[in-house]
């Protein structure tokens, strides 16, 4: 909420000049509505939401220059969104559970053209879904995360593997390698069939909230194409993306690049 220490926070102070004037915490908060903590790195509000309630509200603003003799600049603000709140009038929830989460349901399966290191490179399209959005941000809020694990195998075989790619959930196409099945299998003929599933892991933070896997997807086929492992493929290929992904016991949630602070829901600032 902004270094009270600092005059020049913006988060706290607002801005109040011939360019800018919004208001900051410091201009909408009255004194009995927070308690100042000082640490270190500065003096901050903490707000009692036993007793209070925040309400907040977004809208999309878009500006752009007129392609004209007299170039201006145009904005275009939409509708507010309906406000949602956090504290003591919020709907109270409590954390996910399995079964909470539905299957993933993957549409659009297709080869990219794209290769990673010369193996094939797939697509496919993730829910869309409203519900899954909100309980996202809902684990977000709590440190959490949900992510998407994707695993393949040749028709016929037993072992599943997992595979390397999107594990963060996102609106826009995902691609995933087909590396590690290839070096599982030696060599994969073209048009041999694979079978590609995909689930989500949850790891909420809280005491006692153990990390859980939703049910898997529906099972889809496609053809191969040839894939052969090469005794001389670089042994650390497979880290340079699986490295990043999650590990049980750690803080999954991808930190803001802008505040350093929120858990960056949906990959957008909390605080802009």
């Amino acid at each position: 909420m902004g270094n009270i220490d600092d005059t020049n926070d913006a988060v706290w102070y607002g801005l109040h000049n011939d360019d800018n004037d919004y208001n900051g915490w410091k201009d909408v908060l009255k004194e009995d509505q927070y308690k100042v903590v000082k640490t270190d790195d500065g003096s901050f509000a903490k707000i009692d939401l036993e007793n209070h309630t925040i309400y907040t509200q977004v809208r999309w603003i878009v500006r752009y220059r007129t392609n004209t003799e007299e170039s201006e600049t145009v904005t275009i603000s939409s509708d507010w969104s309906a406000p949602a709140c956090v504290g003591k009038d919020a709907a109270k929830t409590g954390p996910l559970k399995p079964g909470d989460i539905d299957a993933q349901v993957i549409s659009d399966l297709r080869y990219t053209g794209e290769q990673f290191n010369n193996y094939p490179v797939i697509g496919f399209m993730p829910t869309e879904d409203n519900k899954l959005t909100s309980q996202l941000a809902q684990v977000n809020g709590t440190q959490g995360g949900i992510f998407l694990e994707t695993e393949a195998r040749v028709s016929g075989k037993n072992d599943w593997v997992q595979l390397q790619g999107d594990f963060t959930i996102k609106t826009r196409e995902m691609t995933i390698a087909l590396q590690n099945l290839a070096e599982a299998e030696g060599k994969i003929e073209k048009d041999t069939p694979i079978e590609l599933r995909a689930r989500y892991y949850c790891s909420q933070d809280g005491e006692g909230q153990e990390p859980f896997y939703s049910v898997y997807s529906e099972i889809l086929t496609f053809g191969s194409q040839d894939m052969q492992a090469k005794p001389d493929d670089n042994p650390e290929a497979s880290k340079e993306i699986s490295s990043d992904l999650p590990k049980k016991g750690e803080d999954e949630t991808p930190k803001c690049t802008l505040c350093c602070f929120c858990p960056h829901p949906l990959g957008i600032c909390i605080f802009i």
